[in-house]
């Protein structure tokens, strides 16, 4: 049986990531990829105070100030015109139910991934008896893998849903009228 194996010589590893002529944006490297992930989870959980602090300024009547806000907290270009108070205050409840449960998965999914990340502290001291009920056990490190993977996989889950939360908070928020006309 031959042995396949792929090398990267130097000139392969030092190319640009962007592919010449495409058009298309570079990949993101490591460290674009890790601040996007903590920047979901920083929206998700800022999400639901923020917008209770956008309904309480669109509700005292400054509608202003509540786009402003939601529209720097999304990263959104704020509207040219900021609609009337009602609209303001309208959307702005409309969009609530949305970031509570962006927020309330954060902390559930924060939950699960620090469980995911001590478990091999937990399975080094536990007895032989509870290890036999841990899926993975017997052993200490069977049990840590599997409940790190599981772990790692719900994470996943939670930034694709966080991301459509996100989504979907931010068309709630900034609707155009041809937006509303379709829907």
């Amino acid at each position: 049986m031959q042995r396949m194996t792929l090398r990267l010589t130097r000139t392969d590893r030092d190319a640009p990531r962007q592919p010449a002529g495409t058009g298309q944006k570079p990949r993101p490297g490591p460290v674009e990829v890790a601040a996007d992930v903590l920047a979901q989870f920083g929206w998700a959980l800022a999400a639901g105070p923020l917008q209770l602090a956008a309904l309480a300024m669109s509700a005292v009547r400054l509608p202003g100030a509540a786009v402003a806000l939601q529209a720097r907290f999304l990263r959104e270009p704020a509207p040219p015109a900021v609609p009337g108070n009602l609209t303001v205050l309208a959307r702005t409840a409309a969009a609530l139910p949305v970031a509570l449960i962006s927020s309330a998965a954060t902390l559930m999914l924060l939950a699960v991934l620090g469980r995911g990340a001590l478990y091999p502290l937990w399975a080094a001291q536990a007895s032989h008896a509870d290890l036999a009920r841990s899926w993975g056990g017997p052993t200490p490190i069977g049990a840590t893998a599997v409940h790190v993977v599981g772990a790692m996989g719900v994470g996943l889950v939670g930034l694709v849903i966080l991301r459509t939360l996100r989504a979907a908070h931010a068309r709630l928020l900034f609707r155009t009228a041809a937006d509303g006309a379709g829907s």
